[in-house]
């Protein structure tokens, strides 16, 4: 359960951070 657990968290942290990546891009591109 536990491995479950940080396994989800993993993934969410990754979307995460891909998210701000992309806007980061975004942001940079409307510039």
């Amino acid at each position: 359960y536990f491995v479950t657990l940080l396994h989800t968290a993993t993934l969410l942290c990754e979307i995460l951070l891909g998210s701000w990546l992309t806007l980061d891009e975004w942001f940079n591109l409307s510039q």
